[in-house]
């Protein structure tokens, strides 16, 4: 319960920094907005116009990160067990797609100008603005960054690399309007509308790349999985393996699924003690963590050998009929019997070499899910019966 107080209490912070940043964003790029299309058709510039769509473009993907940052903040429930992460991904692809509508309307207004001959009246009132766009997206941006980083959030990194390449253009744009003033051609004006299309076409490409990577559940990149494997090498031993790796991230949030493989004489308890020593090295380096650990006895790796950290999970050989069936079933009194012979207690992972025992499943029969507060539970394991007295082999993490 303290767990999940926490949790949420983590959701609600990060929500109100995040939403905070998000509002300013958005009435910075509605200042500059008005400020650029009025100016823009005041003096008929075809760049200062193409800015005043890119801030347009800036302000819709504002209120998209607003929203996105107000639903992925929320705690999971009945609807979302796994939390509204995607949220803040699927307003990045929004965005993107944003950015490529204002790059086709740019394009659309710098060639029809530049085959016209037209350019600005007063180009000196163009730059004045673009001066003030600079200042203000600027001090806007490194805020942003600041946040997104501090919180891991997709949408507002992607609100910034908005607002970084609208100083990029605006500075463009400026250069174009003085060339204007200083020689009087007006082709300088589309051309620079045109260089501005051009890098916002490459921003479009950047910003919805990695919150598409997201939706279509990607594994993390290759320094955090990296990162992730030197923890659980850490913990490798050879009554302790891992395998079964496999990641994904949704918004701010990474999900780390793996598979804890324990020798089997190993008591359930220490086996929980060491599922929460990986999750809290885990999170001590990714805090937004969501770890899935599933727990088995060591039979496993008698049965089917060392088996790579990645890849497909091992699947238990079926009997054919030429086979000998296993043991037969023991009656109560043959229970009762070898465990006065001193046979091994219950509450192990494993089973003896006659029979292998399995801890009592949960009602998901998942696994251990700590994040979730619960304890966990044994999948029902394979053991080979000509090998299940031999003593468990360790193996290479890799």
């Amino acid at each position: 319960m303290a767990e999940h107080h926490h949790s949420h209490d983590h959701h609600s912070h990060r929500g109100e920094v995040t939403t905070f940043a998000a509002l300013v964003s958005l009435f910075s790029n509605l200042f500059l907005t008005c400020c650029k299309l009025a100016v823009g058709w005041w003096i008929d510039s075809a760049a200062v116009i193409s800015e005043g769509l890119h801030s347009a473009t800036d302000l819709l993907a504002s209120g998209s990160a607003y929203f996105s940052v107000r639903l992925s903040s929320q705690p999971p429930d009945e609807t979302h067990p796994f939390g509204h992460g995607k949220f803040e991904d699927m307003a990045a692809v929004f965005e993107a797609g944003l950015i490529v509508l204002a790059a086709i309307g740019v394009i659309w207004k710098a060639t029809v100008d530049f085959l016209r001959g037209a350019g600005p009246t007063e180009p000196e009132l163009g730059m004045g603005v673009m001066v003030v766009s600079i200042a203000v997206n600027t001090v806007v941006s490194r805020y942003l960054f600041s946040t997104a980083k501090e919180h891991d959030s997709v949408a507002l990194e992607a609100d910034a690399w908005h607002l970084s390449a609208d100083v990029l253009t605006s500075v463009g744009v400026m250069v174009g309007l003085l060339l204007v003033h200083v020689t009087g051609l007006k082709l300088f004006d589309p051309l620079a509308a045109l260089g501005v299309a051009v890098y916002i076409l490459f921003e479009a490409t950047r910003v919805g790349r990695k919150g598409f990577e997201n939706l279509v559940d990607s594994g993390l990149p290759p320094d955090e999985v990296s990162a992730i494997e030197a923890i659980l090498a850490a913990q490798t031993r050879e009554s302790v393996q891992f395998h079964g790796l496999r990641t994904r991230k949704a918004g701010p949030e990474r999900h780390i699924d793996l598979h804890l493989v324990v020798d089997r004489d190993m008591p359930t308890g220490q086996a929980h003690d060491l599922c929460h020593v990986v999750e809290d090295a885990i999170r001590g380096r990714f805090p937004t963590s969501k770890i899935l650990i599933h727990l088995e006895s060591s039979c496993l790796l008698h049965s089917h050998g060392p088996q790579p950290l990645h890849g497909p999970l091992p699947v238990p050989t079926k009997l054919t009929e030429a086979e000998p069936p296993g043991p037969a079933p023991r009656s109560p009194s043959d229970r009762a019997e070898t465990h006065g012979a001193g046979d091994e207690p219950e509450g192990r992972v494993g089973g003896g070499p006659d029979e292998p025992t399995e801890l009592p499943r949960s009602n998901d029969a998942a696994g251990v899910d700590r994040e979730a507060g619960k304890p966990g539970c044994c999948q029902s394991d394979h053991q080979d019966p000509d090998r299940s007295s031999q003593p468990p082999e360790g193996r290479p993490l890799k």
